[in-house]
């Protein structure tokens, strides 16, 4: 999921093949309202293809239909499940909450704390 930050980005590289784009913040928040939810890779690749095969300026339904999900984005992303994270991550994150229903859980099945 693209950051304002990434959508700037990508607008500088379409600017290089485009010298009528114009790159301004309002310009940004417009395209990642539309774009936001795809993985910036993804949408690099989708404009660097557009200007291949296009010498017509790009809209971010272009980008939006040359952009392939990549199968392998979950992995790249740096936020864990919860039983991944460490008891002080988790509690960072949930409070006692996860821990709350787990031992809740545990307890309905029949098993100790210990046993967790």
């Amino acid at each position: 999921m693209m950051t304002e930050s990434e959508v700037a980005q990508l607008l500088a590289v379409a600017a290089t093949f485009d010298r009528f784009m114009v790159v301004d913040e309002l310009t940004v928040k417009a395209w990642r309202e539309v774009l936001g939810d795809i993985e910036y890779v993804q949408a690099q690749k989708a404009v660097l293809a557009h200007f291949r095969s296009s010498s017509k300026p790009i809209m971010p339904a272009d980008v939006r239909s040359g952009a392939k999900p990549d199968p392998n984005a979950w992995m790249a992303r740096t936020e864990r499940a919860p039983w991944q994270m460490t008891p002080e991550e988790r509690l960072e994150k949930f409070g006692r909450a996860w821990d709350d229903a787990t031992l809740q859980l545990a307890r309905s099945r029949g098993l100790t704390e210990d046993a967790l």
